[in-house]
């Protein structure tokens, strides 16, 4: 039998409990019904609806200026805010972005959340990060590539093995290195793809010798 008195399956955990429950979270959609002192939290728990949460930093508020629609409001699920009613709802839109993304096709799948989906035109785009700079709520990020093909690295015991098909003076040069991917789960991991090669610029060729300087040092 479980040992906590709300997990025991009788009529006020099973039927009351469920019923309080979804009730609460009706009237918290209600303005000035829903900030109530009562509905702010879940039995003895801290209070966590309606409450105050700073959503972006300073050098992000000092950017985009105090009259932005982006400051000073609070968010519910499906509707933001007002300056007339600030705290219908608990502000989770912004807070929680990445939980429960699509595993199928995420690329083609656009959040609850959200009012559309970001599309880059890959052969126009120059890298200018000024969508970056531009965006309000500094959703986006661009790093910069080094632009080498990796893909026609020569085989084991050919004469630049790992450095990339061709070696040119002034050019890039690429070899693999120790990381391994293999446990890396693209639909649940947040943080980009570490590489798997290191890049580095070629500075002399002389003979069967390259000195390459790497861009992680060496």
């Amino acid at each position: 039998m479980p040992f906590h008195p709300h997990a025991q399956p009788n009529f006020r955990n099973m039927v009351i409990r469920p019923m309080w429950m979804a009730l609460k979270a009706a009237l918290r959609t209600i303005p000035y019904v829903g900030s109530h002192r009562f509905l702010a939290a879940h039995g003895t728990s801290a209070p966590y609806h309606a409450q105050e949460a700073q959503m972006i930093d300073e050098g992000t508020a000092a950017r985009i200026g105090e009259n932005h629609p982006s400051v000073g409001q609070r968010y519910a699920v499906d509707r933001e805010t007002s300056s007339i009613v600030p705290y219908i709802e608990r502000p989770v839109t912004v807070m929680y972005p990445y939980e429960r993304l699509e595993d199928l096709e995420p690329w083609l799948f656009v959040p609850g959340n959200y009012n559309g989906r970001i599309g880059v035109i890959w052969e126009t785009c120059t890298a200018c990060k000024a969508c970056v700079k531009a965006c309000p709520n500094s959703c986006l990020h661009m790093e910069s590539e080094t632009r080498v093909n990796v893909l026609d690295t020569t085989e084991d015991g050919d004469e630049w093995d790992g450095m990339g098909s061709e070696l040119e003076v002034g050019g890039m040069a690429a070899r693999r290195n120790e990381v391994d991917n293999s446990d890396y789960n693209l639909m649940l991991e947040h943080n980009a793809v570490p590489q798997e090669y290191d890049f580095g610029s070629v500075i002399d060729i002389t003979g069967d010798t390259a000195t390459v300087r790497w861009d992680g040092g060496g």
